[in-house]
C-alpha cells in the first residue's frame, strides 16, 4: 500500500524534533512493507532558519516531499489558506513523482483539513490523527472546533494518540474514534549501561511552558528534598519559563542541585536518561506524553500527574501518579516515590514499554486501519 504521511516538517540539526512524530511513523510503515512518502508543510516564522520553497529530499530512507513558507503568527484564515495551497503543491511533485497513494495519513487538525479540502481529495482515503495538546477536558478554542469539525467530517477514519483525547472527540463531536498510541523510538531509548553516580537524580523533559508545570516541580522538590544534598533534580527542554523556573530554584534554595540543560536531541537526552534513578513530569494535560515512554523504555520508573495520556499506561508496575493540588501534596509524592525506587525493575519496565508501544507495533495497528478505510 502507499501511503503518504503529511507532516508539519522534518527534524534538523537545528530543530532535531521537529516533525520527529511523523518521520518515526513513516520509517515503522516502511518497516512494515508499505511504500511512504511525506508530505512536510513547514509554515513556522522566520526566527526558525531553514531552506524556503519546495524541494524533495530523502530522509532516514523517506522521500520527503517540503513546501516551506516562513509564516508564523498570522490570522487563523490566513495560515489555513497557505497550508491548503501548500498542501496541493507537495502532492502535485508525489503524484508526479511516485503515484497516486491509497492513504493520504494526516497529523493535527489543520494539516488534516488541508487535505481534506484538497483539489485531489476523492482519490485517496483519508486517516487524521490528532494530538493537539488545545483539546482538552475543559474546552476546545472555537476557531479549532471548527477546523476539526470539518476536518473530521471530511476524513475516513480519525484517530487518537490516547484514549484520553479520543474521549474528548468522542464527546465534542460525537464520531467514533480509534486510539492508536504514537510510536516510541526504543532502539534510541534502550536500556543503556547505567553510568556510576553518587546519591539520586531525578530527571524530567519538556518544553519549558506553564503547562508543564515544572516551576510547581521545583517548589515540590524543595519541599521534599530541602535538606537532601545527596538528591538532584535535571530537566531537559527550552521555553519562555526558564527564567521564572531558575528564579524558583534560587529562592526555593535549591539552585546547586536543579540543573536545566536546555534542549536536546533524542540520543542526548537518551544518554542523560542513562545517568538518572526516576523521572518525574507534571503536566496539566497530555494528550500522550511520550517523553514519559522513553524514559521508561530507558528504564527509568515514573511519577506522574494524572494528565490524560499517562492515564492509559501508567500502572503501579512501572511508577505512581502524584498528588498535584498543592506542592506540600507534591512533596510527599517525591518522598514516597524515592522510598519505592527499589520496587521497580528496570528490565520489566522496559519490556512493558516495548510490548505496547515498539515501532512494530504500532505499525501493524496502522496497517488495520488503512486496510478498513481503503476497503470501504
Amino acid at each position: 500500500m502507499f501511503v503518504v504521511i503529511v507532516a508539519r516538517g522534518v527534524p534538523s540539526t537545528r530543530t532535531p524534533l521537529w516533525g520527529i512524530f511523523e518521520l518515526d511513523q513513516a520509517r515503522a510503515l516502511r518497516a512494515a512493507g508499505h511504500r511512504v512518502a511525506i508530505a512536510a508543510l513547514d509554515v513556522r516564522s522566520l526566527r526558525r532558519w531553514r531552506r524556503f520553497g519546495v524541494r524533495h529530499e530523502v530522509v532516514a530512507g523517506i522521500d520527503v516531499h517540503t513546501v516551506s513558507v516562513p509564516l508564523g503568527r498570522v490570522p487563523s484564515s490566513l495560515d489555513q489558506a497557505v497550508l491548503d495551497r501548500a498542501f496541493d503543491a507537495a502532492f502535485a511533485r508525489i503524484i508526479a513523482l511516485h503515484g497516486m497513494p491509497d492513504v493520504v495519513h494526516a497529523h493535527f487538525t489543520k494539516y488534516a483539513l488541508a487535505v481534506a479540502r484538497s483539489t485531489y481529495r476523492r482519490k485517496f482515503a483519508l486517516v487524521n490523527t490528532e494530538h493537539n495538546s488545545k483539546f482538552t477536558r475543559q474546552a476546545i478554542p472555537y476557531d479549532l472546533r471548527l477546523k476539526a469539525s470539518e476536518a473530521y467530517r471530511r476524513s475516513d477514519a480519525v484517530v487518537a494518540v490516547s484514549q484520553a483525547l479520543a474521549d474528548v472527540i468522542t464527546d465534542n463531536f460525537d464520531l467514533p474514534v480509534r486510539v492508536v498510541p504514537n510510536i516510541v523510538d526504543v532502539a534510541t531509548f534502550a536500556r543503556l549501561p547505567r553510568r556510576q553516580h553518587d546519591g539520586i537524580r531525578l530527571v524530567s523533559a519538556g518544553n519549558l511552558l506553564p503547562r508543564k508545570r515544572m516551576a510547581l516541580l521545583v517548589d515540590g522538590f524543595a519541599r521534599a528534598f530541602g535538606d537532601r544534598e545527596d538528591i538532584s533534580l535535571t530537566i531537559i527542554g527550552e521555553g519562555p519559563e526558564r527564567e521564572a523556573i531558575e528564579a524558583h530554584a534560587v529562592e526555593a534554595g535549591v539552585q546547586g542541585r536543579v540543573r536545566l540543560l536546555g534542549q536536546r536531541s533524542r540520543a542526548q537526552i537518551a544518554a542523560e536518561f542513562a545517568t538518572c534513578d526516576g523521572f518525574v513530569m507534571l503536566s496539566e494535560w497530555e494528550t500522550f506524553g511520550v517523553v514519559f515512554i522513553e524514559a521508561m523504555a530507558s528504564g527509568l520508573p515514573v511519577l506522574a500527574s494524572r494528565c490524560g495520556g499517562p492515564e492509559g499506561f501508567l500502572h503501579e508496575g512501572v511508577g505512581m501518579f502524584a498528588e498535584t493540588d498543592s506542592a506540600e501534596e507534591l512533596a510527599g509524592s517525591l518522598a514516597r516515590f524515592v522510598e519505592h525506587f527499589r520496587d521497580w525493575d528496570a528490565d520489566g519496565i522496559r519490556a512493558d514499554v516495548v510490548s505496547r508501544f515498539a515501532p512494530e507495533r504500532i505499525a501493524a495497528q496502522l496497517s488495520e486501519v488503512y486496510a478498513e478505510v481503503t476497503a470501504r
